[in-house]
């Protein structure tokens, strides 16, 4: 491979074996206790819920106002049922004959009409199944495709007093499952009933007003499309309204909006379940006796999987929810457009779920005008859109978040409260406006257009769309369960829609894209540590609509940790005869044991520890043995190290030693088991007599200047040098070139002392000032070590923004003549070049050039572009290259497969004086551009 190519790419592909991945289990089949014809659990394993008084709940909801959510059950909070790491806590276990394992857990509430179940953690790894039942009926089987990215997950309802939930899995799948329950809700409203009777969302005599209007009925017929778009929201006891809303790209994300006062949580939006089409299957007469009566919810079509909450505005009581799943197919939805003028307008129509009965539709009289009152919980929020009265139909309770719709079938509002009854057909209503929500609190985070027009468009206005086909995707997997530092292949199968097809998975469960190309069905991915969670892939077609799946991958680790319990730490005087305490000047040796509590086994690892300085007033230490070199330990294997360290002749008296075990790293990855193994202090005043026949046992070692990485997970990397400075110890810079969350260029800086081979330093990160003003200080953003090991190799270990990582750095190219040049222009401070120059390895009796150029984005973002060349010599254009590059702590991919040209750079010289000129331009993710024209360039360090 040409060595330009090789610098550009530095890709280490791990051998992919091919082993074929079984698909979710079937999800009609029977539940366990039934396959197995298991006899029920033991009445010692019944979970018995604090029961309800339905009479007494009922009372307690008279008179609450339209603007509350419809309260249909109490919550009991659940905290002694778990099972995590093999430890069960409730329930009951089985290991079955065909390898099989079962969990049981019964589940009582006495008076509850209904019951639905909230889980704090639900992981189900590959193979396992989830089962909720009783003698109505069966929920499940979910399987790992339902495991949620919040990790919670929440059921739908069963009516009765009991369930009986059940989880079945591989036996070997049992230490990876995670069960926490949470939530039990104890119904007091008849929302359901066994299918020989009447059932309804509200009472079983008792449906919606009958002033109301069916959506089935004449009334509706223009309004199909639209009708099709609302839903019942269940959440957190309680029912609302809402409906789905059309972004500008109508690229079909699933945006349901709601009333603020419904949802205004990520915890209630974690816990919505979703109810389609649920509606009467006849026009019955207005005021009709029929028309007062529950409608079966037979035909309703659930949605599990919880929703994103994206946007919050309680001043226009407004809520837009990302669903985490797609609608089903059967529910046949539809994206509502939007109004966000604040023109007012005649002839608005709502469609809602009054009482969370079936679904009308009700048609306002007169102008709809504004309204900026304060309505107290008659209406939350303070900006609304104002219906007089209506002309036919009404809302009602649980109507809340139902969407106004104009003359042009565009929502302009979401329903707030206000005085509507079919018992007050001159009420008025009161709709939080979409207009305020539009910019609401100014972020992101509470207001829409973010959201709705993502592309910045400006668009006052924009029409609704309807249901497209979504391709159908599998998700397969190269191994599961997989080990960390091994190349993983991820492949998606797509079928149906309109190809081609654009994919973008998800490979550690953030809900962010990872693939740099779209075009790509399949990618290589390399986990540095254990992991259990779900992968997922959306694909879309090329009419935009998308079809995703998701499957749980178990990635097994080493993970290495300080074994407390049975042993302790050792701590003896290597050197030095103080009666009491640690006296300065002395040594000291803690030795440590260490064991391989992970489920794959180390390879080349070092265990890495640090003084701890985050405490104030810190003894001066000297610590000899920062990393340690390990031997290979298996799974369950323990090995005893000798962590030796010198206290300064000058430590103060009375001063704190503090050093910590930061984790292990080898080939594979890195691993964080944070412990304290010294905490001691120096001998108090009076009993503090310096010894100095002690010097620490260290033999410094200086790294030799130039780019490191780490050769096993490429695309991020460390130019370092170090500086002798007269009196103190070496001055170590490090640059680190490595990749945000996103997967875009950008660097840190590790800058302080080398002390007895260790570098024990805040982390900065630098940013543009407004035009001219560059940076001299940057932002502590985390702290790093730099553990030498020998000239051409450190580990590299660091806490980035509250995440541990860490990774063994060697040179990126192994050429013992190699020289760097660091360059910066002193009016610019913060941004320079970094050239080093490989002799042994060019071409054509000129150096190989390898070159970095750290700076700035248009937002004032620091960025970084390579380039190199065979044959350099100065006054040779460079072609500058912008990647998207590994970042800290994440999945490895290929970033190579997202490189771009940004530009030229060439340096001149003047005599001895260099100038750059650089014509820069980033990638549109990072726009900006980076010009100079013969700026003068001065040494970052003498050579």
């Amino acid at each position: 491979m040409p060595l330009r190519l090789r610098l550009l790419l530095l890709i280490v592909a791990g051998a992919v074996a091919t082993v074929a991945q079984s698909q979710p289990p079937n999800t009609g089949r029977l539940p366990p206790s039934q396959h197995y014809a298991l006899a029920a659990p033991a009445a010692r394993f019944v979970l018995e819920a604090e029961g309800v008084d339905r009479a007494k709940a009922l009372a307690a909801d008279v008179g609450a106002p339209k603007s509350a959510p419809l309260r249909y059950a109490l919550t009991r909070e659940i905290h002694n049922v778990t099972f995590s790491r093999n430890t069960a806590v409730g329930g009951e276990w089985q290991d079955l004959p065909d390898g099989m394992a079962l969990w049981r857990l019964p589940v009582h509430a006495a008076g509850a009409l209904t019951l639905d179940f909230g889980f704090r953690r639900l992981f189900l790894p590959p193979g396992a199944q989830l089962f909720i039942g009783n003698s109505n009926r069966q929920l499940g089987a979910y399987t790992d495709a339902d495991n949620q990215r919040s990790g919670q997950f929440w059921t739908p309802l069963l009516y009765g007093d009991d369930a009986l939930i059940e989880v079945l899995l591989p036996q070997s799948m049992k230490p990876f499952l995670e069960i926490d329950l949470s939530t039990v809700h104890v119904g007091y409203r008849d929302i359901f009933r066994p299918a020989s009777g009447p059932k309804s969302f509200f009472n079983p005599g008792t449906g919606s007003g009958s002033c109301n209007v069916d959506t089935i009925c004449p009334d509706g017929d223009t309004w199909r499309s639209q009708i099709n778009a609302e839903a019942v929201v269940v959440s957190s006891g309680g029912f609302c309204s809402g409906q789905l809303l059309n972004d500008a790209r109508n690229d079909h994300v699933p945006y349901l909006s709601t009333a603020n006062h419904c949802i205004s949580t990520q915890s209630g939006a974690n816990s919505v379940i979703i109810y389609w089409k649920y509606e009467s299957p006849v026009c019955r007469a207005v005021s009709s006796f029929e028309s007062a009566q529950p409608v079966p919810t037979n035909d309703a079509i659930e949605q599990i999987g919880g929703a994103h909450l994206v946007a919050a505005d309680p001043q226009a009581d407004f809520t837009l929810l990302k669903l985490n799943t797609p609608p089903p197919a059967a529910a046949n939805v539809y994206w509502n457009g939007w109004d966000r003028s604040e023109n007012t307008f005649d002839g608005g129509v709502v469609v809602h779920h009054p009482q969370s009965d079936a679904k009308r539709i009700s048609f306002s009289a007169g102008t709809i005008t504004l309204d900026d009152l304060d309505h107290g919980e008659d209406a939350p929020g303070l900006h609304h859109w104002r219906v007089d009265h209506y002309t036919l139909g009404t809302t009602e309770q649980g109507s809340s978040g139902s969407g106004l719709m104009d003359a042009n079938h565009r929502v302009r509002g979401v329903l707030s409260g206000g005085a509507a009854l079919c018992t007050n057909p001159a009420g008025d209503d009161l709709y939080g406006r979409l207009s305020t929500a539009w910019e609401g609190g100014g972020a992101p985070s509470n207001r829409l257009r973010d959201w709705l027009d993502p592309d910045a468009s400006g668009a006052l206005t924009h029409d609704g769309a309807g249901s497209c086909t979504p391709p159908n995707v599998t998700l397969n997997f190269s191994a599961n369960p997989a080990t960390a530092g091994a190349g993983i292949m991820l492949s998606a199968n797509a079928s149906g829609g309109t190809p081609p097809y654009t994919y973008a998975f998800d490979v550690d469960g953030d809900g962010i894209a990872d693939n740099l190309d779209p075009q790509a069905a399949s990618l290589t991915a390399e986990y540095p540590g254990a992991f259990a969670g779900n992968v997922s892939v959306a694909v879309s077609d090329h009419a935009g609509c998308t079809g995703t799946a998701s499957r749980a991958l178990i990635v097994t680790a080493q993970s290495v940790a300080v074994q407390q319990s049975g042993f302790g730490l050792v701590s003896q005087r290597i050197c030095g005869s103080s009666p009491s305490g640690i006296a300065p000047g002395e040594r000291i040796s803690t030795s440590v044991h260490l064991i391989n509590n992970g489920t794959a086994p180390t390879s080349h690892g070092y265990a890495v520890f640090a003084q701890d300085t985050s405490q104030p007033g810190q003894a001066k230490i000297t610590l000899e043995t920062p990393a340690i070199a390990l031997p290979a330990l298996a799974p369950g294997e323990v090995v005893w190290v000798d962590v030796t360290y010198a206290v300064a002749p000058e430590a103060s008296c009375g001063a704190p030693i503090k050093i910590k075990y930061l984790g292990t790293v080898d080939d594979n990855g890195f691993t964080s088991n944070l412990s304290v193994i010294a905490s001691d202090f120096v001998a108090a005043p009076g009993q503090c007599q310096a010894v100095n026949t002690c010097p620490a046992q260290v033999t410094p070692i200086i790294p030799k200047r130039g780019n490191f990485f780490d050769p096993h997970r490429a695309g991020s990397g460390m130019t370092q040098l170090t500086a002798f400075v007269p009196g103190i110890d070496p001055v170590f810079f490090g640059a680190w070139f490595t990749g945000d969350s996103a997967r875009y260029p950008t660097w840190y800086v590790v800058n302080d002392q080398l002390h007895a081979n260790q570098v024990n330093a805040t982390l900065f990160q630098t940013r543009l000032s407004p035009p001219n003003q560059f940076p001299e200080i940057g932002i502590a953003v985390g702290n790093a070590q730099v553990s030498v090991i020998s000239p051409t190799k450190f580990v590299y270990t660091w806490v980035l923004n509250g995440v541990a990582g860490g990774a063994i750095y060697v040179p990126v190219v192994a050429d013992p003549d190699s020289s760097l040049r660091s360059w910066f222009n002193t009016g610019e401070s913060g941004w320079g070049t970094f050239d080093e120059l490989f002799p042994s390895v060019g071409s054509e009796f000129h150096p190989f050039m390898f070159n970095l150029v750290f700076l700035y984005d248009a937002a004032g973002m620091p960025r970084w572009t390579t380039g190199s060349d065979e044959t350099y010599v100065d006054g040779n254009v460079l072609t500058q290259m912008v990647a998207r590059p590994s970042c800290p702590s994440c999945v490895w991919l290929d970033y190579s497969i997202g490189a771009q040209v940004a530009g030229p750079l060439s340096y001149h010289f003047t005599g001895n004086q260099p100038f750059i000129t650089t014509n820069l331009t980033f990638p549109s993710a990072y726009p900006g551009t980076w010009i100079r024209n013969n700026l003068p360039l001065t040494p970052l360090v003498s050579p």
